[in-house]
């Protein structure tokens, strides 16, 4: 079988047909989708902040899935669901245009703009940048509040943020207001991809980020190696109880 067209749009709409039956991602059906969306999602994706910074897999297209939620966020100047038929009705919106659009451009560069701020504050694959999810929301924060001292904020949220319940209740020397928020913070990040936990998620890290800035944690940046130090205690005993009851 042959295919002779000179229309490169239709090439692209052949693509996703003949690959339907295969285990595509979202993100690489609409990588091949016609339109002015795709190529804007490529020129994010090959932002250093994705090609450098990050460190969660992107063989399956797991970055411009990122960038498609990025450049959607932008476009729509607004928290908006970023599930795949979000993205996939984005896409389409724009499948009649070859070239971007006035809005679409200006988002592309917004967000481009706000990923140079972003990669600044992180190492080459950045061991905070492992998973993708939060991504979004920490592209809002900087956005609105400017990438000062973002990235080390991050390791002391993340210090907190990611300690089993158990070690965060019992460590006394942590701030209880600290405590509350990274419980919220907790539950709301189990679905990131809604609006309105995307909002919520965005005022709680504004409100964190800005007590950080301001040195309302002083106490808890200083006891930040205590912490982890039984962070890493309550794991070995965890380990620990768990081979003695195998043996039991």
């Amino acid at each position: 079988m042959s295919v002779i067209t000179n229309d490169s749009a239709k090439i692209n709409q052949l693509f996703v047909r003949m690959n339907r039956n295969k285990p595509l991602t979202g993100a690489e059906i609409r990588n091949a989708m016609k339109g002015a969306v795709p190529p804007a999602i490529r020129a994010i994706a090959k932002h250093k902040f994705f090609t450098q910074k990050c460190s969660f897999p992107t063989n399956r297209g797991q970055d411009k899935n990122v960038a498609a939620k990025l450049l959607l966020l932008s476009h729509s100047n607004q928290f908006v669901n970023t599930k795949k038929n979000d993205l996939d009705t984005f896409v389409k919106r724009f499948e009649q245009s070859s070239s971007n659009s006035t809005e679409l451009a200006a988002a592309e560069k917004k967000a481009i703009r706000t990923l140079d701020e972003l990669a600044g504050q992180f190492s080459d694959t950045d061991s905070k940048l492992k998973a993708s999810g939060l991504i979004p929301v920490y592209f809002r924060v900087v956005e609105q509040h400017g990438a000062e001292r973002f990235g080390e904020f991050l390791t002391f949220w993340n210090t907190y943020s990611v300690s089993d319940e158990t070690t965060l209740s019992n460590s006394s020397f942590v701030d209880d207001h600290l405590k509350m928020r990274v419980r919220v913070f907790n539950l709301l990040k189990r679905n990131v991809n809604d609006s309105t936990s995307m909002q919520r998620l965005f005022a709680v890290l504004s409100l964190e980020f800005r007590r950080f800035q301001v040195g309302v944690y002083a106490e808890e940046i200083k006891s930040m190696g205590r912490f982890v130090s039984k962070v890493k205690a309550a794991k070995r005993k965890s380990k620990n109880d768990l081979v003695a009851k195998s043996k039991a």
